[in-house]
């Protein structure tokens, strides 16, 4: 089959024209500015092109073809698209009860988390239980969080025989991720070596008695959500996949019969070009992997499942959730998912309602039935940005597999802890750019809402804690962290308060000028310190000096904030801030903006105790000032 690009009919522009126009419309501003910059150290170009690409390699493939980066089917994915329900509620009758809702609501497949903080299922008597109503032989299973994942199959196929259904026909994944488990909970029952040899002999197992089933599940969530950036999870997720490759032909599995009992599971952010391309370069670096070791040309199609992170969700405005989950699931249908998880935009606060659960399941069918997503194969499929992106985050993927490679394997590098270093200093970089509001979160440290209602939640047992389990392989946590942490404690501080005076720390906006001298700057002050759940009170014009005291005054609030253009802050910044220091009782005062060399030592003898502006550390900002209003930590 010929795959060469016919000629276009017509001439087109190239790069240089498309960036002078670019340039014209900048308006002087330099063409960097719209690049795009990744964690890992790449950069995005929204103007890349065919020249961009790498000249010593071909696009990734055609659709249906090794090494699958655009898909598995030629002809797209309608009818396939699998919509996987999560189930966590411990007693398994709840589960049931839920899951047959969530099937009913349009789910295809579920994924029931087992043991401490899932299901309470310990035999098969509870596994049917907890599955009562659902149809083995119609819906695919998927478990995570397995204690015993041997004694696990065991269940299915017992369960199986109770039901009259031939084991055979069961479809799904076992979830077995041994090493994801040591990497969440920082302990196994067994040393490292032994889990990987007894999860062979389970792929042995289910291979044989369960042959619908894929065995393992290399997950990238304990990474991901430990904040590893997306080269980092995907890179350590596909050492993950070599490690259970080399634990099933160690057991006597064929490459290609031991690839075929690995599924993969990522996590996809807001992000939504980022996210297709991750899918994309997993399944060309697995294509790889099993290339190299040995396996046949077809042996390296991956099972890939995907699912919203769960780093990005917010406890605070959490109806935000909704478009974060969406754009997620946008690049997973785009990106070619065999199936993804839509999760309730509760989840963060630890429960969910009727709502909440039937917005998640209805936002993913919409896009895959109504929007069309899987009638297309690869729909991003010659983009250049996303081509390019695609081929620079696999190499930057391959880069930390061959890291964790040279340590012995990814269990080696976990155990030794280089993995936690590398994770621990990718976290603090996103951590420093989140507290400087330079990575936004909507609704949290952009655009927050201190006044938002409480959502209404089912109730819910609270799950107990994993018990981390005696002996065996012990290593250092990698600990979850959602990125609006840093301000929702300061707003559950704001809330504490609130709840014991009747009242919010304050701070009031002082603006000189006219509107448009202030707005902006007043606007964005707002948003600076109501992040932190500091109220900001007044924000109007004011008649001279005098007004502005009043205002003051009125408000009861012993902090402000100087707000307006740098014109007006020159003409009356300082008579203003004796002002308000003198006459009306301000013992904190900011002034909005950062000021020229030249001025600010007059301002600060004037009275101005502290300067915001773009890039400073909101967060340290405001816990300060909480501390100096009293407001508890």
């Amino acid at each position: 089959m010929d795959h060469r690009e016919p000629p276009l009919p017509f001439d087109p522009l190239g790069r240089e024209a498309w960036r002078a126009q670019v340039e014209r419309e900048l308006r002087g501003a330099p063409y960097e500015r719209l690049l795009v910059r990744l964690p890992w150290g790449d950069a995005l170009d929204p103007l890349a092109v065919r020249a961009d690409f790498p000249e010593d390699r071909p696009p990734l493939g055609s659709a249906a073809l090794a090494p699958w980066a655009r898909g598995l089917a030629a002809d797209g994915s309608a009818g396939r698209f699998d919509l996987r329900a999560l189930r966590t509620e411990p007693r398994p009758e709840d589960a049931a009860a839920a899951a047959r809702r969530d099937l009913a609501d349009g789910a295809s497949s579920l994924l029931l988390r087992l043991g401490a903080g899932g299901v309470a299922v310990a035999n098969a008597v509870e596994l049917d239980r907890a599955l009562e109503g659902v149809d083995l032989a119609r819906v695919a299973l998927a478990f995570e969080g397995l204690a015993d994942d041997d004694a696990t199959a065991g269940w299915l196929v017992e369960l199986a025989a109770r039901r009259g259904v031939d084991a055979g026909a069961l479809r799904g994944s076992l979830g077995a991720d041994p090493i994801g488990r040591l990497a969440r909970d920082g302990a196994l029952a067994t040393s490292l070596d032994d889990a990987l040899a007894a999860l062979g002999a389970t792929g042995a197992r289910v291979r044989d008695a369960l042959p619908g089933l894929d065995t393992a599940m290399a997950d990238d969530g304990a990474w991901h959500d430990a904040g590893a950036t997306e080269a980092q999870a995907l890179g350590y997720a596909m050492a993950t996949g070599l490690a259970y490759l080399r634990a099933f032909t160690a057991a006597g599995l064929d490459v290609d019969v031991a690839a075929g009992q690995i599924a993969f599971t990522l996590s996809l952010t807001g992000e939504m070009v980022v996210g297709i391309a991750k899918l994309r370069a997993a399944r060309a670096l697995w294509a790889r992997i099993v290339e190299v070791a040995g396996g046949s040309p077809g042996a390296g199609a991956m099972t890939l499942h995907a699912r919203t992170a769960e780093r990005i969700l917010t406890r605070r405005d959490p109806h935000v959730n909704i478009l974060r989950n969406t754009a997620a699931l946008f690049a997973a249908l785009v990106g070619g998912a065999n199936s993804a998880l839509s999760v309730d935009f509760a989840h963060a606060l630890g429960g969910s309602s009727a709502l909440s659960r039937r917005l998640a399941q209805n936002t993913a069918l919409v896009l895959a039935l109504e929007g069309g997503l899987t009638r297309v194969s690869d729909p991003a499929g010659g983009s250049w940005t996303v081509e390019t992106l695609t081929e620079r985050l696999a190499d930057a993927a391959w880069a930390e597999l061959q890291a964790v490679e040279r340590q012995g394997g990814v269990g080696a590098a976990l155990v030794a802890g280089s993995v936690q270093e590398a994770i621990a200093t990718a976290r603090g970089a996103r951590d420093e750019r989140v507290r400087r509001r330079k990575e936004p979160i909507t609704g949290v440290s952009e655009f927050p809402h201190l006044d938002e209602a409480r959502v209404a939640l089912d109730e819910r047992p609270a799950a107990p804690a994993p018990t981390p389990p005696l002996g065996g392989e012990r290593v250092t946590r990698l600990a979850p962290a959602r990125i609006a942490e840093p301000f929702e404690r300061l707003r559950d501080r704001s809330d504490a308060h609130l709840a014991a005076t009747g009242l919010r720390p304050r701070v009031v906006l002082a603006c000189l000028g006219t509107e448009a001298d202030f707005t902006a700057r007043a606007t964005w002050s707002r948003a600076f310190f109501e992040a932190g759940g500091v109220k900001a009170l007044g924000g109007g014009a004011h008649d001279g000096d005098a007004a502005l005291v009043a205002e003051v005054v009125h408000q009861g609030a012993d902090a402000a904030i100087l707000c307006s253009s740098d014109a007006v802050y020159a003409e009356r910044a300082e008579a203003a801030a004796r002002a308000l220091k003198e006459r009306a009782g301000v013992k904190q005062l900011f002034l909005a903006g950062r000021p020229p060399a030249d001025r600010e030592a007059a301002y600060r003898a004037a009275g101005v105790d502290a300067f915001v502006y773009v890039g400073v550390d909101v967060v340290a900002t405001l816990e300060a000032e909480l501390a100096r209003q009293g407001v508890r930590a």
